[in-house]
């Protein structure tokens, strides 16, 4: 049963054993050497959080996505950065990096379980004052992309404002 991109991430984040998790998209858009530009901050304890950025000045794009794609990303982008105040300029690059101890009070009080997941996750690492990084990387568009244009923007839109809802409601943090 497939229950969404979000929903594995965060089971498999919730299992994670070791010191640092590390976040990829199965098609390998961005190479697994760019692992090294996001460790760095981390390692140098920077930062708990490294994303991975298609739109940051020393990013690379080896081959673009089509025009629509692009432009629809980065219109979603304006957007979303005008409803959460998150100041990335690419939060859907599927590369992240993450000290597992830093994250480790976010991840069971993520609820959304499909594309929005990277919204939920950097907004509410920032209600945990989880320091985020955004490294500029190689990237590479693959035409396999299971991202429906139209309306996986429209539900992630959609999540975004309910994100923004649970989180004036109070609903992201675990009682202790």
């Amino acid at each position: 049963l497939n229950q969404g991109k979000g929903y594995a991430i965060r089971t498999g984040c919730l299992s994670a054993q070791g010191d640092l998790i590390l976040i990829a998209d199965a098609d390998m858009s961005t190479p697994w050497e760019e692992f090294f530009k996001l460790a760095k901050p981390v390692l140098n304890n920077q930062y708990q959080i490294s994303i991975a950025s298609r739109s940051v000045k020393s990013s690379q794009i080896s081959t673009r996505q089509p025009w629509y794609r692009e432009s629809m990303g980065k219109i979603f982008n304006l957007i979303l950065r005008t409803l959460t105040g998150l100041p990335f300029k690419d939060t859907q690059c599927g590369f992240k990096l993450m000290k597992r101890k830093a994250t480790k009070s976010v991840w069971p009080t993520l609820k959304v379980n499909r594309f929005a997941w990277d919204v939920e996750f950097l907004m509410i690492s920032s209600l945990y004052q989880c320091q985020t990084c955004e490294v500029g990387v190689v990237w590479n568009h693959k035409d396999e992309s299971r991202v429906h244009p139209i309306k996986d923007s429209f539900e992630m839109l959609m999540s975004v404002l309910k994100i923004r809802i649970r989180i004036l409601l109070g609903h992201y943090f675990i009682k202790s």
